[in-house]
């Protein structure tokens, strides 16, 4: 990251203001769907988080978290990370991160979780590989039909990332073998099929490196990545799989997740 990009936690009403703009500029959103910052300070203030990634004056990203629960402990549940386009490939995702890790250990939180579209190949490398959570829950179109730029026409599913705060991730046994594979036909990376069967040790599963080009000009095929997607990770899931690494160039305009077994 560059070293002048200051990170920072805020939770003064005009800092929780300004991360509406971000918010628009990233998604797209309609009025409707923006977090207001009143809403912002009212979860920082109860419990919650908020880091803002700033350039001299100029905002260019943030983070912020709600307290959840899970068997019964505080957790943090993170709900939106963004920062702006003309700034990403610098590592201020990272950054923003890490120093929510950091404030959560402070704060004697252990873990925080969050989704995250399983279409998104560029989330799920910062997410598994980079920050190294592990998920091994599926969600079925969680938000139902949204309006943004990025999400509108597509269902919602969405993977459970799960950090642990104070430990790093558990040894795991992954196979190399695809379980789900893609076959790329001009330029386009197709779904190979659902998988007969899960293989025990786990292994590979493709996915688009970069789905723009899909939402412009295949939706169908797009929808066809979604569902087959879908059924491959909840059956994998299902068999007591976790999707444990990912890996960002598998070949053809394809990444894949890395499926294994923890101990």
């Amino acid at each position: 990251m560059r070293s002048d990009v200051q990170i920072e936690p805020a939770s003064d009403p005009d800092s929780c203001r300004a991360v509406e703009h971000v918010q628009r500029e990233v998604w797209g959103l309609p009025p409707r769907a923006v977090v207001p910052g009143e809403q912002i300070r009212a979860i920082v203030h109860n419990g919650g988080m908020l880091l803002l990634a700033r350039d001299g004056d100029e905002l260019v990203g943030f983070c912020f978290a709600f307290v959840g629960a899970e068997d019964g402990r505080p957790i943090w549940c993170s709900h939106m990370l963004a920062v702006l386009p003309a700034w990403r490939s610098r590592g201020i995702g990272r950054a923003l991160k890490l120093a929510q890790r950091r404030l959560a250990r402070e704060r004697g939180i252990d873990k925080i979780t969050w989704t995250f579209d399983p279409l998104q190949a560029p989330n799920a490398y910062l997410n598994l590989h980079r920050l190294g959570t592990r998920a091994r829950r599926y969600l079925v179109n969680h938000y139902g039909e949204m309006e943004d730029d990025i999400n509108r026409g597509m269902p919602t599913d969405r993977l459970v990332a799960e950090w642990s705060v104070r430990a790093d991730p558990p040894p795991h046994r992954a196979g190399e073998q695809w379980i789900l594979p893609a076959v790329t036909a001009g330029g386009v990376p197709r779904p190979g099929g659902v998988p007969a069967h899960i293989p025990d040790a786990g292994g590979l599963v493709a996915v688009p490196s970069d789905i723009a080009p899909l939402r412009t000009g295949h939706p169908r095929l797009l929808q066809q990545w979604r569902i087959t997607l879908r059924s491959t990770l909840q059956e994998a899931f299902a068999a007591g799989l976790t999707a444990v690494d990912f890996r960002r160039d598998a070949g053809d305009g394809v990444s894949a997740y890395v499926l294994g077994r923890t101990s």
